[in-house]
């Protein structure tokens, strides 16, 4: 019975011979592809952040366009607001020019 912990000699040639194009076939085939997907990893982390950072802007700008239409709501009804205070208050005093009233 052979000791199954203990490999014989051929098989440890056998194993070196192995090892050795194991190691060309890592060099040649595995490392360029594990940089490849590196590289595209860290492409993909750069269009995230860009994406969060798209995000952020899309929430700011909304926010702002909400105000810009609540102040011209407000604006427009001022204006309104003073153009019938200007219409009932009429001419005083006999200048030619209308009061505003504000």
């Amino acid at each position: 019975m052979q000791n199954t912990y203990f490999p014989s000699k051929n098989v440890i040639s056998l194993s070196v011979c192995n090892h050795n194009q194991a190691n060309a076939i890592i060099e040649t085939v595995v490392v360029p592809k594990i940089q490849l997907i590196a590289e595209q990893r860290s492409d993909m982390i750069e269009k995230l952040s860009v994406t969060e950072e798209i995000d952020s802007l899309k929430g700011r700008i909304s926010t702002l366009e909400n105000v810009v239409k609540t102040h011209t709501t407000q604006i427009s009804e001022l204006k309104k607001s003073t153009i019938i205070k200007i219409r009932t208050s009429g001419l005083q005093g006999g200048v030619r020019h209308p009061v505003l009233c504000i």
